[in-house]
């Protein structure tokens, strides 16, 4: 199976994302003086498996599209999927909280602190594309039967003579568009 360009783009921009978070995490721990080579360990661990967690989500999202399968199916599969992840995650991050606490070889705080970095890199992420692309417009064949739309959920909104603004829609009502097409934008694998 071809590996979606899209999915590995967005795993390396959450990877160097967790990067940046970390030296920042690292500064800090030096600059207060609690600085040590478990810091690091834990860090990287985490990272390291924060980012894991994230690839394999965008894989098994490639592969239940792939197949085709009906929206339902497809949550099930990423539900399934979801709980083996976190067990992986909790496992490993657990077990080495567990190391940190008797041993002392890992920082439990260098290990929990990186489990946002994920997130925080998707948030600043979603931003950016935010501000870069702007709303697509409807396709052309459903421009018609949108226009029609529009035009009559403005006139049953009237109240006392003013006519509410309503948008139109990108898909007629009741449609909702692929999820091929929600995952990749409307672009197609070459």
């Amino acid at each position: 199976m071809k590996q979606n360009r899209a999915a590995q783009k967005e795993t390396l921009f959450v990877l160097a994302g967790s990067l940046v978070l970390s030296l920042l995490m690292q500064a800090i721990f030096l600059l207060c003086g609690k600085w040590r080579l478990g810091v690091l360990y834990s860090n990287l661990i985490t990272v390291f498996v924060t980012t894991l967690n994230f690839y394999l989500m965008c894989l098994s999202l490639e592969r239940a599209v792939a197949r085709g399968e009906e929206e339902g199916q497809v949550k099930a599969r990423m539900k399934a999927s979801y709980t083996a992840r976190m067990l992986l995650l909790a496992a490993v991050v657990g077990g080495c909280g567990y190391v940190a606490v008797t041993w002392g070889t890992f920082d439990l705080w260098a290990l929990l602190i990186p489990l946002v970095f994920t997130r925080l890199t998707l948030l600043v992420r979603g931003r950016m594309l935010a501000k870069q692309e702007p709303t697509p417009a409807p396709a052309p064949d459903t421009q018609a039967h949108t226009d029609k739309t529009a035009e009559s959920a403005c006139e049953d909104k009237q109240t006392e003579g003013q006519k509410e603004q309503t948008p139109p829609a990108a898909y007629p009502p009741g449609k909702r568009p692929p999820l091929r097409e929600m995952l990749t934008g409307g672009e197609e694998d070459e």
